[in-house]
Formats: C-alpha cells, structure tokens, sequence
C-alpha cells in the first residue's frame, strides 16, 4: 500500500510539474503575442509583471480579493482601447476593462487577464442641443473631475455619486445612487446615449432610438457586462 501510495504521489507531483510549465508556456506565448500586437508604439502603456509599478495596477484601489493580470494596458486615447481589446482576442487573453477600479468584489481586474485601465480616457465638455445643454463624458473619468468640469463650464452638475474618484463608467453604467438621487434619480437616468465598444471590436452607439436594448441594459445592468463604454 505504501508503494502504491509513494508511485501515486510522485505522479502527481510530476503531473503538477508539467502542468505548471505547460500553463507558464502558454502564458510567455501569450504575453509575446500581446507585445507584438500592441507595437511599438504602445509597448510603453503595457505593463507586465516585471514593471516596477505591475502590483499597484494589478488590483483595483477598493478590491478586497488580489489579482494577477497577464499585463495591464493605459489607454491614453480613445483608439488606444480598440487596439487593446483586439489584441486580447487575437492573442486569446480575456479583457477586462477598468475606469476607476473601485469594484469591491474587483470585477474591473481578473487573474490571467489584460487589464485595460482607461483612466486616462477622462475628458469632460459641455455643449448646447437647441435649448438644451448637453455633457460629453469620456469612461474614464473620474466623478471628481466631472463634477469640476461640469461647474467651471457654467455651473452645471449631474445626480451621481460622493466618492470623487470613483470612475463615471463603471458607476453610471451599474446604475449611479447618490445623495440627489430622491429628487433627480440615479445618474443613469440622466443618460442620452453612449458609445459602446462592443466585444468583437464594433464601435455603435446605444439610445432610445439605436440599439435600445443595449442602451437599456447599460443603464443599470452594465458595470463592463455588455462593452465598454
């Protein structure tokens, strides 16, 4: 029996061995695969696990649960996002996108995955629609710089959230309650439209009258589920 048991053990342990390499081979593959695809160009905002700064970006700033991402990517412009999320599905790392990162359960960052932080995505203006004034909003920006963008371009303000760095995407997409939501509703309420880049790499725009149901369901039911806004 002892025998027996001592032949089953060290086959285990050779079993974990190989596994081990083979998974740490499929990962170096991969993370190749991503720098080649990102280019040269962007290889700076690619940030892998020997990078200095690799376990400050790895998990988000409220996340209770660590993670360890493949790479993470800063997205510095809009185009910067399509690319990422493209070389995911090239390279076949799953996704996952980040705005502020203050998911409790750290949903916005996943083990083996490519985080793409779009935190620089964070532009803020204000512009008139005949009689009506409307906010451009990029996802990445955070509540504190919308509710400063929005007073300086003449006072305006929205129904959202306290916390000034919480990110615009995640929060108005997974609904958006804060202090003025008994009188003005959530924050996703206030929404017009959005522009969604979908998993497969289309970019569309989502509201009442195009693409309706996904403009429903990022109002509330969203929070990086259906694209990335």
């Amino acid at each position: 029996v002892y025998l027996i048991f001592e032949y089953s053990f060290v086959k285990h342990m050779m079993l974990s061995v190989l596994t081990l390499s083979a998974l740490y081979a499929v990962k170096s593959q991969s993370l190749d695969c991503l720098s080649a695809c990102i280019g040269p160009q962007l290889q700076t905002f690619l940030v892998k696990k020997d990078s200095s700064s690799y376990l400050g970006l790895s998990t988000g700033n409220r996340a209770r649960v660590p993670r360890y991402p493949l790479a993470i990517f800063l997205a510095q412009v809009k185009s910067d996002i399509k690319v990422a999320l493209t070389c995911g599905r090239t390279c076949g790392v799953p996704a996952v996108v980040r705005a502020g990162g203050h998911s409790y359960e750290d949903l916005s960052s996943m083990s083996n995955s490519l985080i793409i932080d779009i935190s620089n995505v964070n532009a803020v203006s204000v512009f008139q629609n005949g009689t009506t004034y409307l906010a451009n909003i990029d996802g990445g920006a955070r509540l504190g710089r919308v509710y400063l963008s929005l007073w300086d371009a003449g006072g305006w303000s929205i129904s959202a959230g306290l916390c000034p760095s919480v990110g615009v995407g995640g929060h108005i997409s997974g609904g958006g309650k804060g202090m003025q939501s008994r009188k003005y509703g959530l924050a996703a309420d206030q929404v017009v439209s959005m522009n969604v880049l979908l998993a497969n790499g289309d970019e569309v725009v989502a509201n009442s009258n195009s693409h309706s149901d996904l403009f429903w369901a990022l109002r509330g039911g969203g929070a990086g589920s259906f694209g990335i806004v």
